[in-house]
């Protein structure tokens, strides 16, 4: 990131390590008493993120990766204004 704000960013998760117990869950109905999210569930939140990350007007070039064999994501993009940014100077 530049002083003023503005550059790329590159934002990554990764779960691989724990896809053997990630998959365990999603064969679950409930975890704790409580209703265990599906698949489609989580897809639906990545899509909200990224609708999300494109509306904001400082941003662009939002791209969004899955790779949902291994439970990697990343997120990136370019901040050209600091608008709505929390951490802009």
């Amino acid at each position: 990131m530049n002083e003023d704000g503005t550059g790329h960013f590159n934002f990554t998760i990764n779960m691989s390590q724990s896809k053997i117990q990630i998959n365990s869950l999603f064969l679950l109905d409930t975890v704790n008493g409580r209703p265990m999210p599906k698949v489609e569930d989580f897809e639906k939140a990545v899509r909200r993120v990224e609708l999300e990350l494109k509306k904001d007007s400082a941003l662009s070039n939002i791209e969004v990766t899955e790779n949902w064999k291994d439970y990697i994501f990343l997120i990136s993009g370019v901040v050209y204004k600091c608008g709505s940014l929390k951490q802009c100077n």
